[in-house]
């Protein structure tokens, strides 16, 4: 299996001083999207994700 480049992320700090990675996907014949990545802070229980993913709507 061959892994392909899908896009790129960046760090970046939001007006709290909190990081959190943004970035574009190239979805193919979906076109491209921009995203945000954010750590979870407080975990509710083992299955709490890590973090989430949020796609930018709008122009």
């Amino acid at each position: 299996m061959a892994l392909r480049k899908i896009g790129a992320l960046w760090t970046k700090s939001d007006k709290h001083g909190k990081d959190y990675l943004a970035g574009q996907l190239d979805l193919g014949v979906l076109g491209k999207v921009q995203i945000a990545v954010f750590q979870t802070t407080e975990k509710q229980n083992e299955q709490s994700p890590d973090a989430t993913i949020h796609m930018f709507e709008g122009d």
